[in-house]
């Protein structure tokens, strides 16, 4: 349901992605220092900063 209705990559070994989904390997996240995490003002100033939020 999820892997064809809203897009999500499948958790389940032999159910293929929906069409037009890039492939998992293929995205590319952002790189972020998980030691600037432990303060939280400071790590949605981060998150905004690469625009995950």
């Amino acid at each position: 349901f999820f892997a064809t209705t809203t897009y999500e990559y499948p958790l389940v070994k032999g159910i293929e992605a929906a069409e037009g989904v890039p492939p998992l390997e293929s995205i590319q996240g952002p790189k972020i220092d998980l030691s600037d995490l432990d303060d939280l003002a400071a790590t949605q100033d981060l998150l905004a900063d690469v625009g995950m939020i």
